[in-house]
């Protein structure tokens, strides 16, 4: 991975995405962008695909607009919140193309950091190497790369100061078992449109860092009010049109965003904390009882640890109709149900009887976005 190309520090505007994806696609996004920023005089901004995880086609994806000037707003007060110096020496594991990798850079750029970067294909044993090849002292990883870590009995360096993890949920064996092999966790919320990290857990739930506040809406989703927020979305218009891509800011309504997860408020003596539940299209009825899918899977990834299975991103779980319970719980596997028999009798102990896994599917692969996220459209 090479270094970002972005310019911290002058007007221009940079489009990133993914070089994976088909060249086609590439250009519909990047003709869009540029007539939005042309008809809008946009300046000093970057424009970020999102994660999305369902589109059936690429050009449904939302694209984010982001101000430089929101990047560099978090870099701030994340890296005061934690106590970035110039001494830091970072592993970046997350693709520059994605907020992930372009936190880091904005980070950097404000507090001098030194950047490593991991350029292999993702190895739990080379990525330990590198660690201590070149003595790092922070790094950002997804559950599934922390899972490979512990899996393989890897104790921290000495000079490791933390990691931050994000973009998914941790068991709490999982996290047990990190914490004794001395791995030091920070484990964090935000998304793209808020320029990445913008709340650190510390407890159950999760609190703003300053430059952040965050809310409760009406409906239980939980709503953002952040000098890192996004500008708006560049989508592709719903009806018949000759562009590409339309701008849309009625997303944002006094300044703060109304995100897809639901969650819940805790008043609790050190402040409020704030319990992300799931996103709505994770949450079911099963039997008349609401289930999240976000803690599911957390249990399920204890029980892949316990059960000695090496990789967690050869299982998900999902939600799949049922005309008798309304929603039951299915397993999605590279993996034949044979060689999973102690995963799901661990898992189906531990969780109530609704919960318990009603079927099986073995799969050809389970792609994942750079953050571990599943891309349900891709799975054969």
């Amino acid at each position: 991975m090479d270094a970002s190309f972005v310019n911290w520090n002058n007007s221009e505007n940079n489009f990133l995405v993914n070089p994976r994806w088909p060249s086609e696609i590439q250009e519909f996004f990047k003709k869009g962008t540029q007539e939005i920023i042309s008809e809008h005089n946009i300046e000093a901004s970057l424009f970020i695909p999102t994660s999305g995880t369902t589109a059936k086609d690429l050009r449904d994806t939302k694209i984010v607009w982001l101000k430089k000037e929101s990047f560099l707003n978090a870099a701030k007060s994340v890296g005061a919140y934690f106590g970035f110096s110039s001494n830091d020496r970072v592993a970046v594991t997350l693709p520059s193309f994605h907020v992930g990798g372009l936190s880091q850079e904005a980070r950097n750029h404000v507090w001098q950091q030194n950047l490593f970067y991991f350029s292999k294909a993702w190895n739990a044993n080379l990525f330990f190497e590198f660690l201590n090849e070149h003595q790092i002292t922070h790094t950002s990883l997804v559950p599934t790369q922390l899972f490979d870590l512990v899996q393989s009995n890897l104790k921290a360096p000495v000079h490791l100061k933390c990691i931050f993890i994000g973009g998914g949920v941790l068991g709490k064996e999982l996290r047990e078992r990190a914490k004794k092999l001395g791995w030091n966790l920070q484990i964090t919320y935000g998304m793209t449109e808020t320029a990445a990290l913008m709340a650190a857990s510390e407890g159950k739930g999760y609190k703003p860092i300053s430059h952040a506040q965050m809310s409760i809406s009406n409906d239980g989703f939980l709503k953002i009010k952040s000098n890192s927020l996004f500008s708006g979305y560049l989508r592709k218009p719903q009806n018949e049109s000759s562009r590409n891509l339309v701008l849309d800011q009625n997303v944002l309504s006094d300044g703060w965003f109304i995100s897809e997860d639901l969650a819940e408020e805790q008043n609790l003596s050190t402040g409020k904390e704030f319990i992300i539940l799931g996103r709505k299209s994770d949450y079911a009825k099963i039997g008349g009882e609401g289930v999240y899918l976000d803690r599911l899977q957390a249990v399920l990834q204890d029980s892949w640890l316990e059960s000695g299975l090496n990789s967690l991103g050869t299982g998900v779980l999902r939600f799949v109709e049922s005309e008798r319970l309304g929603a039951e719980i299915h397993l999605f596997s590279i993996l034949p149900e044979v060689e999973l028999r102690q995963a799901l009798h661990i898992f189906n102990q531990k969780v109530l009887p609704f919960e318990r896994i009603r079927g099986f599917h073995q799969v050809q692969e389970i792609p994942l976005t750079p953050l571990g996220k599943v891309r349900w459209q891709e799975i054969k």
